[in-house]
């Protein structure tokens, strides 16, 4: 999976799907779903939590797909949720 840099937000499609936030050092910091990257990424552009992203276009079964990335992800980080993930509850 290819990692964006924050700047090329502006050029994101209408297209609904899963996106992955990531820190500077590329450490994923949030899993969410979208039924448009492009307004949902600018949604994320006031933090300062994340300089990359990375984009899965889906037409159904997001809130599925959501679900399985972050129990795979918590499988791999001892049951943790990616940081921005928790804060959110």
């Amino acid at each position: 999976m290819k990692c964006f840099p924050k700047e090329l937000l502006n050029q994101m499609p209408n297209n609904s799907g899963i996106y992955r936030l990531y820190s500077a050092d590329k450490t994923l910091v949030y899993i969410g779903r979208t039924l448009s990257f492009s307004r949902r990424l600018r949604e994320h552009n006031f933090s300062k939590e994340f300089t990359y992203f990375s984009i899965e276009p889906a037409d159904v079964g997001l809130d599925v797909l959501e679900k399985k990335y972050l129990e795979e992800y918590k499988e791999n980080y001892y049951g943790n949720l990616p940081p921005l993930n928790k804060k959110i509850g």
